[in-house]
């Protein structure tokens, strides 16, 4: 199965990071993504979601603030899933990868 990319939009990239901007409007949720490198989670709105597995499995609900910000380290990756939005206003997130060491080449 090839995976979506990490988000709607590559805002970055270069030797370092790559950075994505994702847009979840409510009752929606993201193509399912592999992301293989760690990578920082920030919200640019406030969140009511669940992360769900590509079998459609609820992993655990989030409940974020704008601002937040989440790390995903390399004992976390890889990782295949999605964000449902379960709440009611769009959810907007920024996605760092960190490559390099301890990340993809």
């Amino acid at each position: 199965m090839t995976s979506a990319p990490i988000g709607q939009r590559l805002v970055l990239t270069n030797e370092h990071v790559r950075v994505w901007l994702d847009v979840v409007e409510p009752g929606e949720e993201q193509p399912v993504h592999t992301h293989e490198a760690p990578y920082v989670s920030v919200m640019l709105t406030p969140a009511t979601a669940q992360v769900v597995d590509e079998d459609g499995t609820v992993l655990y609900d989030v409940d974020r603030e704008q601002g937040d910000a989440t790390w995903f380290g390399p004992e976390r990756v890889p990782v295949t899933h999605t964000l449902r939005n379960v709440g009611p206003a769009q959810i907007r997130v920024a996605i760092v990868e960190v490559l390099g060491e301890g990340g993809r080449k």
